[in-house]
């Protein structure tokens, strides 16, 4: 009965024009027992209509998308389901973005316990990017492909790694920066030697989304949108560097850079130093009671202090990288 209804639905979905309500037919299609449905023929046709839907132009919006989402990632890694899974995922991609598609894939991705699902998903992925270039925010990616390369599922790690392979043809070893905070040695080597395997590879030329993307009107313009989805034509390696927040350790040597005694302030700028040494990439955010600090060091009288404080801004400008923006009113005493 289930069957014969979605073959019913997907015959009358080819007669219907733009005008229908694309949303609300994606709806039905998850009512009980929706994207759970255990007959995989049943599913299967609901993915295939979702295709369709997908092909409806602006009339399938980002709320429709991100509903068909959720049905399409559960089941990409189940075996009769991931061929029709695939060309769904692409079908949207095609219509809104590759990058709200991705993004938001990759959060329901999160969620889901079946390692067939993440290597499916990261699978999949690898193919977006070479058949669509590089056309996402890596920021809004990063978090599920570190959790992933990370894994103990060698599947799992092994997907993972072959789609950081692949992004690293659009970026260079630039992209280890995204992973210079992975504490295990081992999966550090691996994203590493990876990397370098693809070395001078030559990134495919994109047989998709060859039209300009628009992430604010695309799919309707409405106001599901993926995290980070701004700027999402291209590559802007400034979000693959891990970045930390020392503000707390950086206001706690304030007080000490204010002594009246040269040789505490002389101390305290040596601790700042090694503070920024330890950690090669920091936020933009430095404490205000530091930047009040620092800049009266700035013009200390004492010269050995004024030295070092030169040399501190210099290391705070090195470390900040585009957030010397934020700062450029205190670096540009240099």
């Amino acid at each position: 009965m289930r069957l014969e209804a979605a073959q019913g639905f997907s015959s009358r979905c080819d007669g219907w024009d733009n005008s229908v309500n694309v949303l609300a037919l994606v709806q039905m299609l998850g009512r009980k027992p929706g994207w759970k449905d255990n007959n995989a023929q049943v599913l299967k046709e609901k993915f295939e209509i979702c295709e369709k839907l997908a092909g409806k132009g602006d009339a399938f919006s980002k709320r429709a998308a991100d509903f068909a989402l959720q049905g399409l990632v559960e089941k990409i890694g189940d075996i009769k389901l991931n061929k029709q899974a695939c060309t769904s995922l692409f079908a949207i991609a095609d219509t809104i973005s590759l990058n709200f598609t991705s993004a938001n894939a990759f959060k329901y991705a999160e969620s889901q316990k079946n390692p067939k699902t993440h290597t499916e998903m990261l699978n999949w992925m690898t193919s977006a990017i070479e058949q669509f270039g590089m056309k996402i925010n890596m920021k809004s990616h990063l978090a599920y492909i570190k959790t992933c390369v990370g894994s103990p599922n060698a599947q799992i790690r092994g997907a993972a790694l072959t789609l950081i392979g692949t992004l690293s043809m659009y970026s260079g070893a630039a992209i280890l920066a995204a992973f210079s905070d992975t504490d295990n040695k081992s999966t550090l080597s691996q994203i590493e030697s990876t990397v370098e395997k693809f070395k001078g590879a030559t990134a495919p030329t994109p047989t998709r989304g060859l039209a300009p993307d628009d992430d604010e009107t695309a799919g309707g313009g409405d106001e599901v949108e993926a995290d980070g989805e701004e700027g999402g034509g291209g590559m802007d390696l400034e979000d693959l560097i891990a970045r930390k927040d020392i503000s707390e350790d950086l206001d706690k040597l304030a007080e000490q850079l204010g002594s009246t005694s040269w040789q505490e302030r002389a101390e305290a700028l040596d601790n700042v130093d090694k503070l920024l040494k330890d950690t090669a990439n920091i936020t933009a955010n430095l404490g205000s009671d530091f930047l009040a600090a620092i800049k009266a060091r700035v013009a200390d009288k004492n010269m050995a202090v004024k030295l070092k404080s030169i040399g501190i801004m210099s290391s705070l400008g090195a470390a900040l990288g585009q957030g010397t923006k934020k700062h450029k009113e205190l670096l540009v005493i240099l």
